[in-house]
């Protein structure tokens, strides 16, 4: 369930392709020490940042909301195909856990307390979807090709999908299909 502060924090994000989809962009720093990513609104104001850890087994990623922690996103050491768990800090409860299909694209499949999830991306996945099983897109990415570091513009609907779960199930999909690639 989304919260109505989080919906109007989301909401002033910018205009999105559709009514109720919400616009932000992603931007990795490329200088640093672990994978650290900005998410940016239509102004260029920093609203989430993520930081990821250094030589560390299993590899983990944190999602930040000004200073606070709010996810924390863990690869799956023994599996085949990439698998994350994304948790709530606050809480401790496993929001989705994503795992990755044997497919020619970059498809994955997520559960989450709320029911099933699946990721649709392009063979190279530089562009992915998120839809329920009915089909209904909840989350667009598109990456930008001439970009130092990686970059995606994303688009999310609010009033089917939490931003935080959202930006680190991104974090998730860009580690597992681009990590050491780019």
């Amino acid at each position: 369930m989304i919260s109505d502060d989080e919906r109007l924090a989301c909401n002033s994000c910018g205009e999105g392709g559709d009514k109720g989809f919400s616009t932000f962009y992603l931007k990795q720093k490329v200088f640093s020490i672990g994978e650290k990513f900005n998410f940016f609104d239509a102004d260029q104001n920093v609203l989430y940042r993520s930081t990821g850890s250094f030589f560390s087994i299993p590899k983990e990623f944190t999602l930040f909301k000004g200073e606070a922690a709010v996810t924390r996103i863990v690869r799956k050491v023994f599996s085949w195909l990439p698998q994350y768990e994304v948790i709530d800090i606050a809480s401790g409860n496993t929001l989705a856990v994503m795992k990755q299909r044997f497919s020619f694209r970059q498809n994955f499949d997520i559960t989450t307390g709320d029911g099933p999830l699946q990721v649709e991306g392009t063979v190279f996945g530089y562009s992915f979807s998120i839809r329920n099983p009915s089909g209904q897109t909840l989350v667009r990415t598109e990456k930008e090709l001439l970009s130092w570091g990686d970059a995606y513009r994303i688009e999310t609907d609010a009033r089917t999908i939490t931003t935080e779960l959202a930006l680190s199930l991104i974090i998730a999909y860009d580690n597992a299909v681009h990590d050491g690639k780019d």
